[in-house]
């Protein structure tokens, strides 16, 4: 449902015509919250995930002034995407979900997103810009 009713911030990759992947991104005034990636197995490290990143930072680069994720302190692999896409840890939050559950609070703001802008052109996750004549 997500993907239908928030389809500018919330997408889906399609392999074939079948879902391969996710990714969940709530905007509200200009305040992002990306709360889930997921991708087949057979499809991780495939196209699938830089196709779900691009069109990710395509949207919050243009729609948003900051940028907020949360994160399992185990989570290896999402913590590096996070710090890959220059996401900076702000706080740990116990108890998140229900009793025990920690998360990393991590975010990207508009100074970051300008800053990061040739890193995510040379990724292929934004256009690249036209040269200034």
């Amino acid at each position: 449902m997500c993907t239908e009713f928030y389809r500018e911030t919330c997408f889906l990759a399609l392999a074939d015509g079948r879902p391969v992947g996710y990714l969940l991104c709530f905007v509200r005034d200009r305040e992002a919250y990306c709360t889930r990636l997921g991708v087949r197995a057979e499809f991780q490290r495939t196209r699938a995930t830089t196709l779900l990143l691009a069109a990710f930072v395509t949207m919050v680069i243009e729609q948003a002034d900051t940028c907020w994720f949360t994160v399992k302190p185990d989570n290896g692999p999402a913590r590096a995407l996070h710090k890959m896409l220059g996401a900076v840890p702000t706080d740990v939050v116990r108890d998140f979900f229900t009793l025990g559950d920690e998360r990393i609070i991590s975010k990207i703001d508009r100074a970051q997103f300008e800053k990061l802008r040739p890193k995510y052109e040379r990724l292929g996750l934004l256009p690249r810009r036209a040269a200034a004549d």
